[in-house]
């Protein structure tokens, strides 16, 4: 949240814009993102409004993919970039239709060109949330051997409207700034650029087994597993299973379907690791000049190197 020093009964409401503006190193003010005020909370003790802010991603989480099984906006073959871009547009782009479109609210919501730069695939997602879709679209691309991110990017119409435009990226968000990259950035205490450092390893919600079922009844159901041998075998202890229902979103209609799903669901469950802390301006590492938002950067804590973006 972030916490203003007054009451601001006249600023703060439902879905009003929260904008922040960024300079590097003494250059051009610039967008950095645009978020969206859907909580808020007075504090009468000290007189002060605190706002929680929300995303452009946000628009995603509020909607379903309101269309049957059989459908051709629920089961599609394309790909994985492309075919989120399609969800995007049948949810809340051109095609929503009247009531859902937000293509002609504010400065209105554009979804990017198709590139066909993740792999291809068969998914199925039918009343399901759009938001979670994309995320285990993104998770089958990296699985398939193609990272797949994406976001909802705001700028300025020329009327001085907020627009929105749902973009993907492949490979990183930004530029690559790894140790074996042509232009690589380190952080680190020994770099002076990296304060309250910290590596974490979560094995709390991880899976290494997952049972994939498919289409049909009972014994007769198509069942397609996943499982990462490496993982399960780091501790004796360390086999963790979920189970993945590929029919649900019509497209478990094979073995190799069912168990595309899996290997999709396989990959979220991989335990997180982490490595952050407080990034400090330096000569050499400045926000905004020699690395910006999504670059992959190499950090160094507890003499480990990892690539963190």
């Amino acid at each position: 949240a972030i916490v203003l020093p007054d009451y601001y009964d006249n600023y703060v409401k439902l879905d009003y814009n929260l904008e922040f503006w960024r300079h590097g190193g003494g250059g051009v003010l610039k967008l950095f993102n645009v978020y969206f005020i859907r909580r808020w909370m007075y504090n009468d003790d000290n007189s002060t409004t605190a706002v929680w802010r929300y995303d452009g991603n946000y628009l995603a989480q509020g909607r379903i993919v309101a269309y049957d099984a059989a459908s051709a906006e629920a089961l599609q073959t394309d790909y994985l970039d492309d075919m989120s871009k399609v969800i995007m547009i049948d949810a809340l782009g051109a095609d929503a239709g009247t009531g859902r479109t937000l293509s002609s609210v504010g400065g209105g919501v554009t979804i990017a060109a198709e590139l066909g730069a993740a792999p291809s695939a068969t998914k199925g997602f039918s009343w399901r949330n759009v938001h979670d879709v994309l995320l285990d679209l993104a998770a089958a691309s990296k699985q398939a051997g193609t990272n797949l991110y994406f976001d909802m990017v705001p700028s300025f119409t020329s009327a001085g409207k907020i627009a929105w435009k749902f973009v993907t990226y492949t490979g990183q968000r930004g530029a690559d700034h790894t140790s074996d990259s042509a232009n690589p950035l380190h952080f680190g205490a020994a770099w002076g650029n990296l304060s309250g450092g910290y590596y974490e390893a979560d094995h709390s919600e991880e899976w290494n087994y997952v049972y994939g079922r498919g289409q049909g009844v009972e014994e007769y159901r198509y069942e397609g597993d996943a499982s990462d041998t490496a993982r399960i075998g780091a501790s004796k202890w360390n086999r963790r299973e979920e189970y993945c229902n590929a029919s649900a979103g019509g497209e478990g209609a094979s073995v190799a379907a069912t168990t595309a799903d899996a290997e999709a669901r396989l990959e979220q469950g991989r335990p997180k690791w982490r490595a952050g802390g407080t990034l400090l301006d330096t000569p050499q590492a400045r926000y905004d000049v020699d690395f910006g938002f999504g670059d992959r950067v190499s950090v160094d804590i507890r003499h480990k190197q990892i690539d963190a973006e």
